[in-house]
Formats: structure tokens, sequence, C-alpha cells
């Protein structure tokens, strides 16, 4: 579990702190291995644009939950009972989960786009969502996912892992 929660949040400060660079430096977004590759194949098939409103609606729903895991402090359940009342580990986790939340949204805008316009470039990758943000806001989410990194490698460190049943 530890490991686990170790890479979560090697992979999530990376993320973002590519995110923060392609802010940064406006780099160009997406490449035919990204998602739009997955929304051309979708829209090649018939229905294939009710298959983008599915995956939207499924990216849509993932956002509202990690809005909700910011909200109601449920994930402080996952940590040792003495680290709990910290509130720095709360607020880690409610930014990152905030900055997922607006990702999970904004994939799924960017497919109902897709899907609306039958045009698979649209949907593009994580700097095409971070794209079709003011600035500003490309900068805080950005951020908010290099913090969620810092947050799961604290929850790497301080998890309560039960003991194995025998």
């Amino acid at each position: 579990m530890r490991l686990g929660g170790a890479g979560s949040g090697l992979i999530h400060l990376g993320f973002g702190i590519g995110a923060v660079l392609a802010v940064l430096h406006a780099r160009g977004g997406g490449g035919a291995d990204g998602p739009e590759n997955g929304a051309a194949m979708a829209l090649s098939l018939p229905g294939g644009d009710w298959l983008l409103y599915l995956g939207a609606a499924a990216a849509a729903g993932a956002g509202i939950q990690q809005f909700r895991k910011a909200w109601t402090l449920k994930f402080l359940r996952h940590f040792k009972p003495e680290t709990r009342d910290r509130p720095w580990i709360a607020w880690l986790g409610r930014v990152g989960y905030s900055a997922r939340g607006a990702v999970f949204l904004i994939v799924g805008w960017l497919l109902v786009r897709a899907a609306q316009t039958h045009s698979a470039g649209v949907a593009g990758g994580i700097d095409d969502a971070l794209g079709s943000l003011p600035r500003t806001v490309q900068l805080a989410v950005a951020a908010g996912v290099m913090v969620f990194g810092l947050f799961s490698l604290t929850e790497a460190l301080y998890r309560r892992i039960p003991a194995a049943r025998r």
C-alpha cells in the first residue's frame, strides 16, 4: 500500500510539474497517442458520439467524486489516528482532490465538445484541457495536481495499514 501511494505521488508530482511547465512555456498539446486518438476511434463507430457522451459522463462523475472527497475529508480515515488532526494533511488532500476533480470535469467537457462537433481533435490531452482555461486557472490546476502528488506521498508515509488476517 505504501509503495502504491508513493508511486501515485511521484506520478502526480511529475504530471503536475509537466503541466506547470506546459503552461509556463505554452507547449503544444496532445499527440497521436493521446485521448484524441481514442475519440477518433469512437467517432468512427456507429453511435460513436454516444460513446463519447458516455465517456464524458464517466469523467464528470469521477470529477464530482473527487470534489466530494475534498469536501467531506473522508480520505483522512485512511491515516493513522495520531496524524488525522494535522491541518496541513487535510489541506493537501483538499487542494489535491479538488485539482483532480477539475481535470476530470474539463476532460468530460472536452469529450462533450468532441461528440457535438464530431471532431476528435477537440478531445485533446491534458495540455489541451489546461489550454482551454485562463492562464491563472491553468497554473492553479497544475499546481493542485502537484499538491495531490505531495498528498499521495504523505499518505504513503502516514497511512494506517490494517494487520493481515490469518
